[in-house]
């Protein structure tokens, strides 16, 4: 009898030991890195996404583009309406603003199965919550884009965009990513050919817009 308990005490402890080994191997692993890196930036993405969505609904108008043309249908000039791009961006930035809470409180978290091994353990707890800190604060613009569509068509975008940094912990462990988060404002074709002036080496149309 006590030979068993001897033994099954010797079981018990190198088990132990070993489990710690490969617990400690996993932890630093990289897959937890790409795991906690993924699941941060899907959250934050996600949560930018619906406001930058909400906010531009609210000026998404035939005002915002005017595109003018001089005779035979030559492209004279595209201008983008500063004054509700402005109110949009102060409106971006407010909502942005009360939304930090819900980064720093998200209720993020780590199994034990993917520190272990997701294949075979991967739902398996217990839990580690990640915890997120904003590093930087959310910088937000708009960016064109113009590129040839058709015959003698081009496809005018207007985008916002916002884009920070974010550190992701858990215990002994963090991971820093950047953020960027773009939405479509205007997507329209225009007639005509695109003067040769618009365009650079790169055959790209510098932004129409310059917040600066």
């Amino acid at each position: 009898m006590k030979k068993f308990r001897v033994c099954a005490f010797l079981f018990v402890f190198i088990s132990l030991i070993i489990f710690i080994i490969v617990f400690i191997g996993a932890y630093f692993s990289d897959r937890v890195d790409v795991y906690m890196k993924s699941k941060s930036e899907n959250y934050c993405s996600s949560l930018v996404s619906d406001i930058l969505r909400e906010e531009a609904i609210n000026i998404i108008s035939d005002d915002l583009v005017s595109v003018k043309y001089e005779k035979e249908n030559v492209l004279k000039s595209i201008s983008i309406n500063t004054k509700l791009v402005n109110s949009f961006l102060k409106n971006l930035n407010d909502s942005l603003l009360e939304s930090i809470k819900y980064i720093e409180d998200a209720n993020i978290k780590i199994p034990l199965g993917i520190i272990l091994g997701e294949t075979l353990f991967g739902t398996l707890g217990p839990y580690f919550d990640i915890d997120i800190i904003l590093l930087s604060s959310f910088k937000t613009d708009v960016f064109t884009k113009i590129s040839e569509y058709g015959i003698n068509s081009s496809l005018f975008e207007l985008y916002a965009s916002v884009n920070f940094t974010i550190r992701s912990m858990i215990p002994l462990r963090e991971e820093i990513s950047f953020i960027d988060v773009s939405f479509p404002l205007v997507i329209e074709i225009i007639n005509g050919e695109v003067p040769r002036y618009y365009y650079n080496t790169n055959d790209i149309v510098p932004d129409v817009y310059d917040p600066n």
